[in-house]
């Protein structure tokens, strides 16, 4: 092989390991650089901008410290959960608060969850697509709700009221639809509504603990607690109440305030004794307060009309309170009772209305205790 060509070949070798040194070494420690140089730049922004951050330490704890505050008093808005036990306390509530809001009935159904704080939903579909803003650890909030679908009988003025409680009710609820029908002749109207209830669930939410002051552990939940008579144990069950219409404890007599001869309303422990009367004179339906108590082991009553009461001690085994109710003689004929009996004591409170299915003189918006109405 000629020099020449021996040359060439060692010239050629020596190019190709020049290009090959490039390729193999020289160039992937380029990229390298620049990728180094990439990520410092990259590094060196998010240090300026934490560093810028940093400066501002102060602001944005105290900035969170508030959107927390904000959270919890947004949070403290919804009921921390909505068990059976907190709505039926709810509707006793009710019945307590408004005195005609009577007769309530309603559904319970099982809270459905809608939502989950922190997460996000397609906007279209409604499904959730990201938990992102839930990290682990976290508290986790879940949203739900349930309609209760409630059957009332009220007076005019207190299905406003209520309406007016549940906007403002300490946790968020709304009426979600209602319908009622009004009756002109005792001013009472009857419809169902449909209340929307909202809770938020987590793990650092004490659920609500129902005030019941109820006896428990009955041993039949149809006949009642310890102070409850036994089932069939009036002893008026027999003849409905007509022996009461005889003998009797107490007395209402409910006629036409317009009437000549008497008051309108005259309550009375003895109908021979005047002293023992409680009467009113006004064209309306009166609020009637009934108490039966014990005091050093004796039973007494108590019968409240306005400002005017009698009290006098029972010396029976029950209480008898006779009603007797006269027809209304026209449409301005207003005159009527709404009475509350609250039974504290051992004994029986027995009601028997006479003559009251069409006049509609006589309604009672409250008992407790041992109470039997007969009609």
């Amino acid at each position: 092989m000629k020099t020449s060509h021996i040359n060439l070949i060692l010239c050629l070798l020596a190019i190709g390991i020049l290009i090959g040194g490039y390729y193999l070494l020289y160039q992937p420690e380029k990229d390298k650089e620049a990728r180094l140089t990439t990520e410092i730049n990259s590094l060196q922004a998010r240090y300026d901008e934490l560093k810028a951050m940093e400066a501002h330490r102060d602001e944005y704890i105290a900035e969170t410290e508030n959107l927390k505050k904000q959270f919890m008093a947004e949070l403290a808005k919804y009921a921390p959960d909505l068990d059976q036990e907190n709505t039926v306390m709810y509707l006793k509530g009710t019945e307590e608060m408004y005195e005609t809001f009577d007769n309530l009935s309603v559904g319970l159904p099982v809270p459905t969850a809608f939502y989950t704080l922190g997460t996000a939903r397609d906007n279209s579909s409604g499904d959730i697509v990201s938990n992102d803003g839930v990290a682990d650890g976290e508290t986790v909030y879940t949203c739900v709700s349930a309609d209760y679908p409630i059957n009332f009988t009220c007076s005019y003025d207190e299905i406003k009221k209520y309406l007016e409680y549940v906007a403002d009710y300490k946790y968020r609820m709304n009426i979600k639809s209602i319908t009622m029908t009004y009756n002109p002749d005792d001013s009472i109207v009857a419809g169902n509504l449909v209340l929307g209830g909202y809770a938020i669930l987590s793990d650092d939410r004490a659920h609500d603990i129902p005030a019941v002051n109820q006896p428990v552990g009955v041993d039949n939940i149809f006949i009642g607690g310890n102070t409850a008579p036994a089932a069939n144990s009036s002893p008026y069950a027999e003849d409905n109440g007509e022996a009461i219409v005889g003998t009797h404890n107490l007395v209402f007599l409910l006629n036409n305030a317009s009437n000549d001869a008497a008051s309108g309303i005259i309550i009375a422990a003895d109908e021979n004794d005047e002293k023992t009367y409680v009467t009113s004179e006004a064209n309306e339906v009166a609020d009637v307060n009934v108490t039966v108590y014990t005091d050093a082991g004796k039973n007494f009553m108590k019968y409240e009309l306005g400002d005017k009461s009698y009290e006098t001690e029972i010396l029976t085994d029950n209480v008898a309170i006779y009603v007797k109710s006269s027809d209304r003689v026209d449409s301005d004929d207003k005159n009527g009772v709404k009475v509350s009996i609250d039974n504290t004591s051992s004994v029986g409170v027995y009601v028997k209305v006479v003559d009251d299915s069409t006049a509609g003189r006589f309604s009672i918006t409250s008992k407790s205790g041992i109470v039997k109405v007969y009609q």
